[in-house]
């Protein structure tokens, strides 16, 4: 089973975003959640993220921080959804992060406690000020009527090492039914009996 590097960089941290997670109340200690330690004083329950800050200093924040903006919001296999964010992958400091990661998996799965793999993944380098945008496909094996999410992060490289550096809020979209297909005319003269 492959993990995403949307998942295996801050799965915590989107874990952050679904409104009621599964794996919020799970004890079970994951790759992306670290089993808890005793501490004197009790921290602010906040997600983490498995990576290693940058030598230059601290990583940038990781928070939601912009949205994503869809072509469509429903349509049958097949659909191409165009996906454009509402702010580039730039750090707090002004640094241009080099790749975006941006998936598809059905919310069922997205909400689930375990690794998956997304339904569809693009990694997308971004442009000299950060900017980009990419194209998923509704998958073949994409049921009419299930909730699928898009999630897109920005994120420093594809090694572990890695830095979350920009979450976006995820989007739904919905499977419709196939449009039945068009028949063809068939030429000639009609024949009648009677």
């Amino acid at each position: 089973m492959r993990l995403s590097p949307v998942l295996a960089v801050s799965g915590a941290l989107l874990a952050a975003l679904v409104s009621t997670p599964a794996w919020a109340a799970d004890p079970t200690p994951t790759a992306s959640a670290p089993a808890p330690t005793a501490s004197p004083t009790p921290a602010p329950v906040t997600p983490s993220v498995p990576v290693t800050p940058p030598a230059a200093g601290p990583p940038p924040a990781t928070k939601v921080s912009g949205s994503l903006r869809l072509s469509a919001r429903s349509g049958p296999v097949g659909t191409k959804i165009s996906v454009t964010p509402s702010a580039p992958c730039v750090a707090t400091d002004g640094t241009v992060v080099p790749l975006a990661d941006v998936i598809l998996m059905t919310k069922a799965h997205f909400d689930s406690p375990k690794p998956f793999d997304p339904d569809a993944e693009r990694l997308v380098d971004t442009d000299g000020s950060g900017a980009w945008t990419t194209t998923l496909t509704v998958p073949a094996s994409a049921k009419a009527g299930v909730t699928y999410v898009v999630a897109a992060i920005c994120i420093t490289s594809t090694k572990d090492d890695a830095t979350a550096v920009r979450v976006y809020k995820p989007v739904t979209f919905v499977v419709s039914a196939s449009k039945a297909p068009v028949a063809t005319p068939v030429p000639g003269t009609p024949k009648f009996t009677g």
